[in-house]
């Protein structure tokens, strides 16, 4: 069996202090037989058309308090911003 890195392996064995993973959510399907139904279930129309738009605009997908963590994270937007290009700054002669 290959080596799982450090993170996943603490996650699954219920030491995730870094919360990168939702433990509780884990917890609450007892086995295998239900993730085999939670995956057959379709998705929501409304999810499916936020993960479309997050894809095509090349943008995470998160609550906005997640997507923050991240532009912090990566000291970089990555929010959506105002559509187009901006303007150009007028040079002003001294």
């Amino acid at each position: 069996m290959p080596r799982k890195p450090r993170v996943v392996a603490a996650a699954l064995s219920g030491r995730d202090s870094g919360g990168l993973i939702d433990l509780d959510l884990w917890r609450e399907i007892p086995s295998a037989m239900h993730w085999a139904d939670a995956l057959e279930m379709p998705p929501a129309e409304q999810d499916t058309e936020r993960l479309r738009q997050a894809t095509l605009a090349d943008l995470p997908l998160g609550e906005s308090e997640f997507v923050e963590d991240l532009e912090h994270a990566f000291a970089r937007r990555l929010s959506s911003g105002r559509p187009g290009r901006k303007p150009n700054r007028a040079v002003v002669a001294a």
